[in-house]
């Protein structure tokens, strides 16, 4: 090989290294675009809260993010609604890529060029922005899916949050320490306390100290096993020093992998119930006192047909007087009558004419 096949040899490969950088650099520049892109949405997204925000600000960045931005326009339709960059207007140099939410199509990202450029992979545009549209449809309908997760619960929130604070009971949550993380407003009608005041302590901190420590102990034992209880009865003291009775029920719950994170639970104000219930004990128990205190006689009386004695239980003979008195509350106090007057004692007490 002469000089000048040794010269042109080192041309081709220069040309060709040239060539590959070249090809480096653009692929280079086009991953830079597409990075940027990504970043830029990400952005928006912690930037705006409404999603029609959101998605005027996303159409004007697919632009820059092509190989020719200034002869591009883009405009999204979602869910019957357009956002179109600035300069949009409709041409034959069309890409575009279909927008799904939870599966379904609900729109599409489309991208113009306003005038003609060479041809290319899928007419004058590249297979990259190919895939970029795609990536772009995809994060479009994953916003989309995100927002509306997110306003489904925060309206399962506002009503969990209505008919917490509506309820006539006390809803509460601890940790798995038992110590307060969330407490309902109702507390205040309940205990007198504001709710931020009793966050950060454990229920029985609020009973009476003998009390707390037989709650604390029941608790900790169910807590122990995660079990859940119902209708456990504890004595609380009012901010203002009386005394509640309260009725709580609780579940455990767990994190989705499994680890036991405490309690939720409700407490209902039974103190009423509980002096009421009270009050029949001891009326119930005068009612018995009393009943005890009558003695009834019943059923057939073996009594003597002559001196009108009666037969006790035991066979013994006793007077009418003893046998009464002893199994009832009545009294004897002796008088005559007209007619055994009469017989007994005629000269005092002469017989009545009939």
């Amino acid at each position: 090989m002469d000089f000048r096949d040794i010269i042109q040899a080192n041309l081709k490969l220069i040309k060709r290294l040239e060539e590959e950088n070249k090809k480096l650099l653009y692929d280079i520049n086009e991953r830079r675009k597409e990075l940027k892109g990504n970043y830029d949405i990400e952005k928006i997204v912690d930037s705006y809260e409404s999603f029609e925000e959101i998605m005027r600000a996303i159409v004007e960045v697919i632009p820059p993010a092509y190989q020719y931005p200034e002869v591009t326009c883009a405009r999204i339709i979602i869910r019957g609604a357009e956002y179109r960059t600035k300069n949009f207007k409709e041409t034959e140099w069309k890409q575009d890529s279909v927008i799904r939410i939870v599966g379904n199509p609900e729109g599409s990202v489309d991208v113009y060029y306003t005038e003609e450029r060479p041809e290319s992979d899928e007419g004058p545009f590249l297979s990259e922005e190919r895939n970029l549209i795609n990536k772009m449809a995809l994060r479009v309908g994953k916003i989309a899916e995100k927002m509306d997760a997110t306003e489904a619960l925060r309206k399962s929130e506002d009503r969990f949050r209505k008919l917490v604070e509506t309820t006539s009971d006390l809803i509460w949550e601890v940790d798995e320490k038992g110590v307060y993380t969330y407490v309902s407003p109702k507390i205040k009608e309940l205990l007198g306390y504001e709710p931020e005041e009793v966050i950060g302590r454990r229920p029985f901190e609020l009973m009476p100290q003998e009390e707390g420590r037989s709650i604390a102990a029941v608790f900790d034992s169910i807590a122990s096993e995660r079990k859940r209880f119902k209708n456990l009865e504890n004595i609380n003291m009012h901010k203002n020093g009386s005394q509640v009775i309260l009725e709580t029920s609780a579940v455990p719950f767990f994190d989705p992998d499994g680890t036991f994170r405490g309690y939720r639970g409700i407490d209902r104000d039974i103190t009423k119930r509980k002096q009421t219930e009270d009050e029949l004990k001891k009326i119930n128990a005068e009612l018995q006192d009393s009943l005890n205190k009558v003695r009834l006689l019943r059923g057939l009386l073996p009594i003597c047909a002559s001196c009108k004695k009666i037969r006790t239980e035991k066979g013994y003979w006793e007077t009418i007087e003893k046998y009464i008195s002893k199994h009832s509350e009545a009294e004897f106090s002796h008088s005559i009558c007209d007619e055994c007057a009469s017989k007994l004692y005629p000269e005092e007490f002469p017989k009545k004419a009939e």
